[in-house]
């Protein structure tokens, strides 16, 4: 048995809502997963290091004019679905929850290399 896949803008956010929603209808109703591929553009290189210079400024520069969170804004703004105070708080609990997440990560060590059961790590290594 195949199973079923659809390829998404994931920089609009009612798309990939839309088809979230597919998806999990048609698990439950044919108790089988379906793949969404939702692709999407990454402004800035893989790590901190990487200058991306296998893209150009102006191929950036149009892509962000795509940006997800913008045009959610736009949306939402023209059809009148929030108002400014709830996308502005929106926007804050957000923000908080990403600092949260980050002050979380750095606070923590980076787990020893005993901690990792060997059988995985073998898995891991021989990929």
């Amino acid at each position: 048995m195949a199973c079923l896949g659809i390829t998404i803008d994931g920089s609009d956010v009612f798309a990939v809502f839309d088809a979230a929603g597919e998806a999990i209808a048609n698990a439950r109703r044919h108790k089988r997963p379906m793949l969404l591929e939702c692709k999407t553009y990454r402004y800035h290189g893989h790590f901190i290091g990487d200058l991306a210079p296998y893209r150009n400024r102006a191929e950036i520069e149009q892509e962000k004019k795509k940006d997800c969170i913008a045009a959610f804004e736009s949306k939402v703004r023209a059809h009148r679905w929030l108002s400014e105070d709830t996308l502005s708080q929106i926007k804050m609990d957000s923000l908080e929850k990403v600092r949260d997440a980050v002050r979380f990560a750095e606070e923590k060590s980076l787990p020893r290399a005993r901690c990792v059961p060997r059988r995985r790590l073998r898995q891991l290594l021989n990929r």
